[in-house]
Formats: C-alpha cells, structure tokens, sequence
C-alpha cells in the first residue's frame, strides 16, 4: 500500500494538476501569525510561538472541512487539511490529500438502529523548510487499537510531489545515513521486543517502506513501517510510527 500511494501520488499531482477539492471550507482556529510561512506548524500541537524557518514562500495550513459523527457515548472527528501557499490555496494538492483520505481513511455512521461510528479519525501535522511543505496525516481506527500515519511532501516551487531523496538535500543527508539512523531508531523504540518484530522492520527500511518529512519545529523526521510480532493481535502487520531523527524520539502528533 505504501508503494501504491507513493506512485499515484507522483503522477496524479503531476499529470491532475488542475483537479479541484471536493470538502467544504471550515475555518479553523489559527495559531499566532495565523500559521505563517515562515514558520513552521501543527494543527494537532501548535505552539503560541512557532520557530522561524527559512522559506521563500508564504505557507498557511487550515480545515479545509471536519466531519463530525457521534454515537450515545463518544464523538468522532476526522480532518482534512488545506494548504495555502502565498495567500492562494493549492487545489490542486488538496484535492488529492482529500481524496486520498476519503478514500484510504473513511468514517461513517451505521444507518440501523444502532448507530455506530466506524471507521477512522483523522487529524494532521505539517512543517516547512526552505521549499519544502509536509503534511503527515495521523489516522486512528475507531473500533480496533490501531493507528497509522500518511506522508505528503511537495515542492512550494513547482507544487509537485517530492522524491524521498529530495527531502533530504535541505538536511544534507544521504539515503544511506537516513537508513542507518531508521534502524537504529526503530531498535530504540523496539527495546522491549514484546510488540514488534524488530528484525522484519530493519529488513524493510528502504524507500518503499519509509518517509522523510520536515517536523512541525522544522526537524527532519521519518515515518517507518514497523511490523507487529507474530504473537500480536495484528500478527503480520505493520503501522506507521512517526519520529524525529535527530532525538529519535516519537513526534508529539
């Protein structure tokens, strides 16, 4: 699934590039400076002050809509963000990352009598350097212990789709060097090797199965597949665990 959606996303933001989005315009709350491009943000862990970075362009992200569903006990939200670049919105680029969380991602509410909510929520994270935009989408399944992430990157310039390795030229890291970090990363957080299978996940750290995306504060970050073990309930399976390179921590989205 990885690979599939690194190739649509290649070609349907380079070939569609006149696509329009398809949610409606919900205005969220802004951060200080109304998230600013030369600043970095995140709509799930905005800081009153944002680190400044050096962009050359003006870069916002907001709502562009949130679908609200609740059953007797709980309310469930899922969030599509829009990404503004020089006071002009991106249709092009939104379209898609709806799409694509509509389609990957749905919610809905049963229509017995029941009324369930099932499904996934969604929420986002984005962060900018230089020209580079990221836009991480956190999605969580309702009804099961289960969350992955999605990882969009594109060029302010050109308003495409970037290459993993395009990332990583504002970071002066080779692929190699972002390999070996990934593995260490993942024996760190695989320590207590009860819940993952740490081998299966080194083995896979290639670019099918990992991103680098630039963190709310400005940071390289990669997003790793990292598979359960064989005596987890999701056995065989992988999710999507986002983390800072640097600190080699989890990110706080």
């Amino acid at each position: 699934m990885k690979t599939f959606r690194k190739m649509i996303m290649t070609g349907l933001i380079g070939a569609v590039i006149v696509s329009s989005a398809g949610c409606a315009n919900d205005k969220p709350e802004m951060q200080s400076s109304d998230m600013v491009a030369s600043e970095t943000g995140s709509k799930m862990n905005v800081p009153e002050e944002t680190t400044e970075a050096k962009a050359s362009h003006q870069v916002s992200v907001e709502d562009l809509s949130k679908t609200t569903l609740s059953d007797d006990t709980t309310e469930y939200v899922s969030t599509c963000p829009k990404l503004i670049i020089d006071g002009v919105e991106a249709t092009e680029i939104n379209s898609y990352v709806s799409e694509y969380i509509q389609n990957n991602y749905p919610m809905e509410k049963s229509e017995d009598e029941y009324g369930y909510v099932d499904g996934y929520e969604t929420r986002y994270a984005w962060g900018v350097k230089d020209n580079v935009v990221s836009i991480v989408i956190r999605a969580n399944y309702i009804s099961e212990d289960y969350g992955t992430c999605e990882v969009f990157n594109f060029d302010l310039e050109t308003r495409k789709a970037l290459e993993d390795g395009e990332v990583l030229k504002c970071f002066g890291m080779t692929d190699d060097e972002l390999f070996e970090k990934t593995a260490d990363i993942y024996r760190k957080y695989c320590s207590d090797g009860t819940t993952f299978d740490l081998d299966k996940s080194i083995a896979s750290v290639n670019y099918d199965e990992i991103t680098p995306f630039v963190t709310p504060d400005g940071n390289l970050g990669v997003a790793g597949s990292i598979y359960y073990s064989a005596d987890s309930q999701f056995a065989g399976m992988a999710t999507v665990r986002c983390f800072d390179v640097e600190t080699m921590d989890l990110t706080n989205f």
